[in-house]
């Protein structure tokens, strides 16, 4: 049975809260680019659906935390695994649900299973410091010892632009040091994350470690985001949106990342008909929907003016 199979019925997608795969009350569609046509309703969670949500979290910390962390690694690794035997239909959902090309879509599905794959090792250099007093008189009969624990549940807020790697980026790491994380994907492109949640909990992954909360930023996101029972907020938008994040969380820990102002500096030595093949594609590459988009070029005035052209004739081509 496909990984998708098991979250569906029919065109109808589960979400994922306490250990368990359910509808909601309500549902929003899910359109895809291409052609604009419904590819699937997902649950539109309401108030109790998030307050269960963050209840399953916060109790599951516990549980996660205690593991050893070589049962963690396997977890994350068998993940990964699991995403590998589904890779076709993960490529295809990416491709109806964000309007990907096919070899994009390839590249992000990989990369995210790397990802995985990645934590499973990391997990083994987590540790932490050994502090020797000695090194002054003070304290020259001491030692000190520092150790890296989990600082609670995460909050994972990913945008629409990589539905997939961007979701994984954030929990593989939480889940790796012992954190539980609630993840609140792109209500444009929610089933990718719904794939993800369902391949941790067929690796093996606890109850409530991994929560999954759909629907519309303004009417899920503030709930999720002033709730005391978030330790942190990792956040991939923009800067409206992490503004107002800062603004409502407290003194949570934050991890935003806002997009990217991304330059390319091309000097004197350069092949300037390279550079301009670059840049276009570095600009203009998935519609310049990627955070390191190029967006302006930093160039000496001595070779401007030709780079000028061989962009322009590049961007013509194109």
């Amino acid at each position: 049975m496909s990984i998708l199979d098991e979250i569906r019925e029919g065109n109808k997608y589960k979400f994922f809260i306490n250990g368990v795969w359910r509808f909601s009350e309500e549902f929003f569609e899910v359109f895809s680019p291409i052609d604009e046509k419904v590819i699937g309703y997902v649950p539109k969670a309401n108030k109790n659906d998030i307050e269960e949500a963050l209840s399953s979290a916060y109790l599951a910390r516990k549980k996660i935390s205690s593991m050893k962390a070589y049962e963690r690694a396997v977890i994350l690794h068998n993940a990964g695994e699991i995403l590998e035997e589904n890779f076709d239909d993960i490529v295809e959902i990416l491709i109806l649900e964000a309007g990907k090309p096919i070899k994009d879509a390839k590249g992000e599905v990989k990369a995210g299973i790397e990802r995985l794959f990645l934590a499973s090792e990391e997990i083994k250099y987590i540790r932490g410091e050994f502090i020797d007093g000695s090194v002054l008189k003070e304290t020259s009969n001491r030692i000190g010892f520092t150790y890296i624990s989990p600082i609670g549940t995460v909050l994972a807020i990913t945008p629409f632009n990589y539905p997939f790697f961007t979701p994984i980026s954030k929990i593989a790491p939480a889940i790796a040091i012992g954190n539980s994380v609630i993840l609140k994907p792109a209500s444009d492109t929610p089933i990718s994350g719904l794939i993800i949640a369902k391949a941790l909990e067929n690796a093996g992954l606890p109850k409530g470690a991994i929560n999954v909360v759909t629907g519309r930023g303004k009417e899920v996101g503030e709930i999720l985001v002033r709730s005391d029972k978030v330790s942190m907020i990792s956040l991939t938008g923009n800067t409206k949106t992490g503004e107002k994040v800062a603004s409502v969380a407290g003194l949570k820990k934050l991890q935003l990342e806002l997009g990217g102002k991304a330059p390319a500096i091309v000097l004197e030595d350069a092949d300037i008909e390279l550079a301009a093949k670059e840049i276009v594609k570095g600009a203009l590459g998935y519609s310049g929907q990627r955070c390191n988009a190029i967006s302006r070029v930093i160039v000496l005035s001595e070779i401007a003016d030709e780079l000028v052209e061989n962009i322009l004739t590049e961007q013509k081509s194109c």
